[in-house]
Parts: C-alpha cells; sequence; structure tokens
C-alpha cells in the first residue's frame, strides 16, 4: 500500500490506520520537520486496509486530487473518498462495493489508481473467502461500477 504522498517539496501527506482504527492524515507544510494533528478521513473505525493515488502520479495529470480507498472490519464496506490538497477538503466518502464481512490479514488488500484516460480502478479482497472485485468510475469517484475482475485466484494481489 501506498502511504505518502507529497504534493511539492515541502507539502507532504502520511496516511495510516492510528491506534482507534480510524483511516486517517497526516500534513506536513515543512519537508517532514513537523507534521500537523491527525485528520480522520472515514467515519468507520476499525479500518483494516488502504489505499491512495494522487492524480500527478498518472502521466500527463496537473490535478490536485488525492484519491483515497479503504475497508474495516465494521461496515466491511470498500470506501472512496478524494482530498484536495489545494485546501484540504475531503469528499463525502462513497461505497464502492457493499461486502459482507471484512477481516484483518496478509492476503487482504485494497488498490486505486486513475487511468491516463480520467477513469478511477479500484481492486480489493477483504476477507479470505470470495469477497473480492474490482471497479470503475468515469464520473471522479462519485459512481462505481463493477468490472471483470482480473485477479485469477484468492490472493492474487
Amino acid at each position: 500500500m501506498r502511504s505518502e504522498v507529497w504534493a511539492s517539496e515541502n507539502v507532504g501527506y502520511r496516511f495510516f490506520i492510528d491506534g482507534d482504527g480510524d483511516f486517517s492524515y497526516c500534513k506536513t507544510t515543512d519537508g517532514g520537520a513537523t507534521w500537523a494533528a491527525a485528520v480522520q478521513i472515514g467515519a468507520n473505525a476499525t479500518d483494516l486496509a488502504f489505499d491512495v493515488w494522487f492524480d500527478q502520479w498518472t502521466p500527463g495529470n496537473a490535478g490536485t486530487l488525492i484519491h483515497c480507498v479503504w475497508f474495516g472490519s465494521d461496515a466491511d464496506d470498500i470506501f472512496y473518498a478524494n482530498i484536495n490538497t489545494a485546501n484540504d477538503a475531503i469528499s463525502t466518502p462513497v461505497v464502492v462495493e457493499a461486502e459482507a464481512s471484512a477481516v484483518a490479514g496478509d492476503e487482504n488488500f485494497c488498490s486505486i489508481t486513475r487511468a491516463i484516460g480520467g477513469n478511477l480502478y479500484v481492486a480489493w479482497e477483504c476477507d479470505a473467502s470470495a469477497e473480492r472485485g474490482f471497479a470503475r468510475s468515469t464520473n471522479g469517484g462519485a459512481a462505481w461500477a463493477a468490472r471483470t475482475n482480473p485477479q485469477e485466484a484468492i490472493t492474487d494481489k
């Protein structure tokens, strides 16, 4: 999982699951010498896995959004939200996929990317059985639709 985004030489974001199980981030504006207090991204406790993607990691994209995906064992769903590095506004979390269960484990993950064409893609496996998937958003993360899952087998990351 990716856990740091640097919007500039001095402005960085570090993502983590805090001691209360909340998916959160801290921000620095002085190249990492100091970090601001943690900011919670989603309202779900007991988060288990996350990933982030910065617009500028996509070739030709000069955008300012950090795209976030995560899941936890309380809501058991895959969530998406973004953070605008221009003003640190966090979008309202959206359910990418409603799942029945989510557990901690080495084989469980979620991953997000933004394609050159602008679509967002999320892949996940949130428990040790068949709850895994792949989804695409064509409208900046507001809505998601299932796609053919590229994973060949359980734990195929």
